[in-house]
């Protein structure tokens, strides 16, 4: 049976080519329903970040959220909004993989617990001693990271690429079993560590999550090894076995980014 992955765009908020949700998961839909699994996997695309009928999230595979968060308006994260964290938390009970990209990883410290949890990792946007309570932090860099496990699954077919990308760095990872398994690390301008900045987790109810605070610009999806982290990260939640070479998919001819 095809694998159901349900992809939630949040609403636009930035200028143009900035937090592209629609675009981003759209293009990434249509990598993956080309790909070499492309038999196995079957798709939802809602946009507002969350389903007009939320029980289609029940039999759904893995989830895979890309939108904005919470440090200004708490309801700009989908899962904040009305009883959503209940709906959610009953998907990751059953198993259901759990994908979150860049301001998605955004979280309020008193959910800490689910979210670490479900996920692994947040931003912490709220219990830092900075003037603005951060203790995770944000800056625009190029930088290289580092393939911090080349051997994982979502890391098959990767190659080291450069990205110019708005940062999110320092963040909270749960320091529990099971482990958040590190996938990229990346150097920071003015900084004297690695920071983690995609990551994986099996969690403890068997479901598996993955996570990456870039995403910022879209025309970084044109980087391949980029996109192809991304597509084998969707697809490894849902529970397949990814190809040992990744999910490379050629971009539709007429895109543009």
């Amino acid at each position: 049976m095809a694998k159901k992955i349900v992809l939630l765009a949040g609403a636009k908020s930035h200028a143009p080519g900035d937090h592209e949700h629609e675009k981003d998961l759209t293009l990434l839909m249509q990598c993956l329903q080309q790909s070499a699994l492309k038999d196995q996997l079957k798709f939802e695309l809602h946009n507002n970040g969350w389903p007009q009928q939320p029980q289609t999230l029940d039999n759904a595979d893995t989830i895979v959220l890309f939108s904005d968060g919470p440090d200004f308006n708490e309801k700009s994260h989908p899962f904040l909004v009305d009883n959503r964290m209940q709906i959610i938390e009953r998907q990751m009970q059953r198993g259901c993989g759990l994908v979150l990209a860049h301001y998605a990883t955004f979280f309020p410290s008193r959910f800490k617990d689910s979210f670490l949890d479900w996920c692994g990792g947040y931003f912490d946007y709220e219990t830092g001693n900075a003037e603005n309570h951060w203790y995770s932090q944000i800056k625009m860099d190029t930088q290289t990271p580092q393939l911090a496990a080349p051997n994982h699954p979502i890391l098959a077919g990767v190659k080291p690429f450069q990205i110019t990308e708005e940062f999110y760095y320092r963040l909270r990872f749960n320091d529990s079993l099971p482990p958040v398994i590190p996938l990229l690390q990346t150097p920071i301008k003015e900084e004297s560590e690695l920071f983690t900045v995609a990551w994986a987790l099996e969690r403890a109810s068997g479901g598996r999550s993955f996570a990456t605070s870039l995403g910022h610009h879209h025309k970084n999806l044109a980087i391949e090894s980029f996109r192809t982290m991304l597509l084998n990260g969707i697809v490894w939640t849902s529970g397949l076995d990814i190809p040992a070479d990744g999910l490379h998919a050629t971009l539709p001819g007429d895109w543009i980014f």
